[in-house]
């Protein structure tokens, strides 16, 4: 079964009405609920994952950070303020300090450049550097931005499913039935969507929250 993570963020950066947008949504059968350490400040982010709590939600926070000092500085608040599970880039200090609080980590994989939005090199690259890193004792699993990939996508896919036996997550470009059918019929367990919801890509007339029941219906 596919699960759904749902973030608070539009264009790589927590939305400032993410609280609000997430009040309306609360009552959703959506377990995993997220945002990202840019877009607003931290005290609401801190505010926001509250309020994910409240709910019973299982939080994330993905770190924007590409050096090993300030993921280790998003990380340090993740584990202050009590998120679940922390998605970055990997670094042995932050794999550290997250197995030492009980933390799930999920690791960027592959040559991906996060501010330009693009996933470089072959499917062998990418699914070698998943299998290092789903080695790793406390890496809990890999999130792969799929339709940010350079080359076959769809082999891509085909290859990680394959070959990683951690609970595969893939995000990016998540924003038409067709995407969402075609993880689901593969057996993705976890996909991300985030900007696509607050773009109304499902439901362009439709609200926040019309917006992933539609994903939810396709997902069943």
């Amino acid at each position: 079964m596919t699960e759904l993570i749902s973030m608070m963020v539009e264009d790589a950066m927590t939305v400032p009405n993410a609280i609000e947008l997430f009040e309306q949504a609360k009552h959703l059968p959506v377990a995993h609920w997220g945002f990202k350490d840019q877009g607003v400040d931290w005290k609401y982010l801190e505010k926001l994952n509250e309020a994910f709590k409240k709910e019973g939600k299982t939080t994330y926070l993905e770190m924007m950070q590409t050096e090993a000092e300030g993921a280790l500085k998003s990380a340090q608040f993740a584990v202050d303020c009590g998120v679940d599970v922390v998605i970055g880039m990997y670094t042995p200090e932050v794999e550290a300090l997250l197995a030492a609080n009980g933390m799930k980590y999920i690791s960027f994989t592959g040559d991906l450049d996060i501010r330009v939005g693009t996933l470089s090199g072959s499917v062998q690259d990418v699914v070698d550097d998943s299998l290092k890193k789903t080695a790793r004792p406390d890496v809990y699993s890999v999130i792969v931005a799929m339709h940010l990939f350079q080359g076959d996508a769809n082999a891509l896919l085909d290859a990680l499913l394959e070959n990683i036996t951690k609970p595969l997550v893939i995000s990016a470009g998540i924003n038409s039935k067709e995407r969402v059918v075609e993880l689901v019929q593969a057996g993705v367990p976890y996909v991300v969507v985030g900007t696509a919801f607050m773009k109304k890509s499902f439901v362009p007339d439709g609200s926040f929250v019309e917006n992933i029941e539609k994903v939810l219906e396709w997902m069943q």
